[in-house]
């Protein structure tokens, strides 16, 4: 079943010059906020077997199949494992869904991003307070307006938009949710930001 995740503390960016938008839909080994009764990490890794098959993936603002803004089988969207987690690069269409989504990414009026995916594979621990996702079927990534983490409290369906998968549903401990994924915090890692820069690099085309 479908679900979806909100990330906190990254960066969209807007380029000018290409036309696109770009930044980080998931982190790997962020541990989330609560989610009702447990807490949960993606895997590195754990988007690639998606990936690698030639999944269809759709950029979409706020989850909406109305407001596409690419596509992967059109080449309008390219997806990246690096170290960080999964990395996005959209060409925005010219039209007004697309135009107004740029220029609200550029000013910082938007600045929360999202994805969407099916669990194939996940692990919990003993106590079920903590669960890791290992292997996912990626469905839609893009810009929200309002991610899940900004409220203190947040409905099911957000999360969970056909329901609570009875995996989740038979490990939760209580029914309040809260929050979604935090970009990690701390000083800048000279190893990391290299990778970023280079998978960058990739995505644009010139590597």
């Amino acid at each position: 079943m479908r679900e979806r995740r909100f990330i906190s503390g990254v960066e969209i960016r807007a380029d000018s010059k290409a036309g696109k938008i770009e930044g980080h839909a998931a982190v790997f080994n962020s541990l989330s906020e609560d989610l009702g009764g447990f807490r949960e990490r993606i895997r590195p890794g754990a988007f690639s077997r998606s990936l690698n098959s030639g999944a269809d993936v759709f950029c979409l603002f706020n989850h909406s199949v109305d407001q596409v803004l690419g596509r992967r089988k059109s080449g309008t969207l390219r997806l990246y494992e690096d170290v960080l987690g999964l990395e996005f690069s959209c060409d925005v269409p010219d039209s007004p869904i697309g135009r107004n989504v740029y220029v609200s990414v550029e000013r910082g009026d938007i600045s929360g991003c999202s994805f969407s995916f099916a669990a194939l594979r996940d692990d919990w621990n003993k106590d079920c307070t903590e669960r890791e996702l290992i292997d996912l079927d990626l469905f839609d990534v893009g810009p929200v307006t309002q991610p899940a983490y900004l409220a203190t409290s947040v409905d099911a369906r957000t999360l969970w938009p056909d329901g609570v998968p009875v995996e989740v549903r038979s490990h939760r401990k209580t029914d309040r949710i809260v929050g979604g994924y935090a970009m990690p915090r701390g000083p800048v890692d000279a190893v990391l930001e290299t990778e970023r820069r280079r998978a960058r690099a990739r995505l644009a085309g010139f590597e």
